[in-house]
């Protein structure tokens, strides 16, 4: 029996609240890749061919195609660290390396809840700092890998 359905058993079903989008780590092939700030574009849209068929103008068919993944977009503070500027650099070389990763979602009390597994990611894109001599923020860059797959997981 799952967790959840041992809770609702229990009537305890009100409790399962929401979990904070800001208790996370990313993993690139089982290493923490750095202390990331922020993770975009995690999503899946299927392609669809429409069409309609002889006399019936009133109905539109909709059949299912493939699966396109968008671009995940890492944002994180420039730190010593270098594994994700080095495979970056050495894909700009012409030496890419498909890595896999890992996004693990934490509750509260820092459990992992859920994670999403990407596979065959390459970074496509770096983006630098915004300097400003006046300003006080955290020097931050981002780095955007394109995937081939992502799956959802639960603890």
């Amino acid at each position: 029996m799952s967790m959840i359905q041992s809770m609702i058993n229990q009537g305890v079903s009100h409790l399962l609240d929401p979990f904070r989008n800001f208790n996370f780590i990313v993993e690139i092939d089982g290493i923490l890749a750095a202390g990331y700030s922020e993770v975009n574009g995690m999503g899946i849209e299927l392609d669809v061919e429409k069409r309609h068929f002889g006399g019936e103008n009133d109905v539109q068919y909709t059949f299912l195609k493939s699966a396109n993944y968008s671009h995940l977009v890492l944002k994180n503070g420039i730190s010593q660290y270098n594994f994700m500027w080095q495979w970056f650099e050495d894909t700009v070389q012409g030496k890419p390396k498909a890595r896999n990763g890992s996004i693990f979602l934490y509750d509260l009390g820092s459990k992992t809840f859920t994670y999403w597994n990407f596979y065959q990611a390459y970074p496509i894109k770096w983006e630098g700092p915004s300097l400003n001599a006046q300003g006080n923020e955290v020097a931050t860059h981002t780095l955007t890998l394109a995937y081939q797959q992502l799956k959802k997981g639960t603890i």
